[in-house]
């Protein structure tokens, strides 16, 4: 018990020290790992892994070695979970997707059955699931025996009561997508019920309010969390809305081009069309990446050998061979001096 309270006061006072900063991973040349360095270039601690994941709101990473996994926080301090040789959830997605904290839980799987640690590396809900996925904004979707349940971090059961249920997927923006036997798409809310029923042939995930989905026709439009047609499904496919830009990728009659939520089309003459996240788009001028905003105008020209997305105003880019950070107006924040490099990540709220 004694061991539980130092450690959550040591993440407590990590958390009040480092309140919205912006980490990041870098990998030298001559490096087999990955180092965390701030905004402005600035190493934490003076250790490289080979295997890290990125920081969480709550101030931690996961480390992942030959010996064990733990975790750090922003001062190199470690904390040894109660259990080892678990294997954690991984989302779908770009580069593998993103492993970490949230809603200062991790689900974790060790002798085929999930649980979930807390940020103190105790085993908070035990190892009892078939199922987990990780929490959103309190609240998680778990299997047990077959049957499925929405959770919050205490470990709550609330039963979700549908009919023909094959799978439910994770929550996000408090709604997760469930599919039945009838091959049809609906939500369920955190009380367990339907918030929209089963009728979709495909759709996406809510992220502010808004999420994708696709008609018995087969053509693509957007939902609110009513159910209600924000934007009519006449698109021949669709992807997610940016909340900084207010756009969505979609293809209408064979062209791509972007979709507000007034229904306004823009087009943009690029040789590739990216999604817009954190407020730009990536787009492409023969070999050269460059950036684009709302208005179809290149904010960042077509200069960049290589780049990620933009995350919390910066964006991986690469030039000469090297990789560093820019800002959304193209300059250089990290110059380009490093192997490798990834997203910002945010601590705190």
């Amino acid at each position: 018990m004694k061991k539980t309270i130092i450690l959550l006061l040591v993440v407590l006072l990590n958390l009040s020290t480092t309140a919205q900063s912006l980490i990041i991973q870098v990998k030298e040349a001559d490096q087999e790992g990955w180092k965390y360095v701030t905004i402005d270039d600035k190493q934490l601690g003076d250790k490289i892994y080979k295997k890290g994941y990125p920081f969480s709101e709550e101030g931690l990473a996961i480390i992942v070695d030959e010996k064990k996994t733990y975790f750090i926080n922003t001062k190199g301090d470690e904390i040894i979970p109660e259990i080892q040789n678990f294997t954690m959830f991984k989302p779908k997605g770009l580069f593998g997707g993103i492993i970490q904290f949230q809603s200062g839980m991790l689900p974790v799987k060790r002798s085929e059955r999930w649980g979930y640690l807390d940020v103190t590396g105790k085993l908070k809900i035990p190892l009892k699931y078939d199922k987990a996925t990780p929490f959103d904004k309190g609240f998680a979707v778990v299997m047990k025996d077959e049957k499925y349940f929405i959770i919050n971090t205490k470990g709550d059961e609330t039963p979700i009561i549908l009919e023909k249920v094959i799978k439910i997927q994770h929550l996000s923006d408090g709604l997760a997508p469930y599919y039945t036997k009838d091959k049809k798409w609906g939500f369920v809310g955190t009380d367990g019920k339907a918030t929209i029923p089963a009728q979709y042939k495909a759709v996406g995930y809510f992220k502010n309010g808004i999420a994708w989905a696709r008609n018995k026709k087969g053509k693509f439009g957007f939902i609110d969390k009513k159910g209600t047609w924000v934007l009519e499904p006449i698109y021949d496919t669709a992807k997610d809305f940016d909340k900084l830009s207010g756009m969505a990728r979609v293809k209408l009659k064979g062209k791509w081009g972007y979709v507000n939520l007034k229904g306004e089309f823009l087009e943009v003459e690029t040789d590739k069309w990216g999604d817009f996240h954190n407020g730009l788009a990536k787009g492409k001028k023969g070999n050269l990446i460059g950036f684009y905003d709302n208005t179809g105008s290149w904010v960042i020209e077509a200069s960049l050998l290589g780049s990620r997305q933009f995350s919390n105003g910066y964006c991986a880019a690469k030039k000469d061979e090297k990789w560093g950070l820019i800002n959304k107006k193209g300059e250089w924040v990290i110059e380009p001096k490093y192997a490798g490099i990834r997203d910002v990540h945010r601590i705190g709220k």
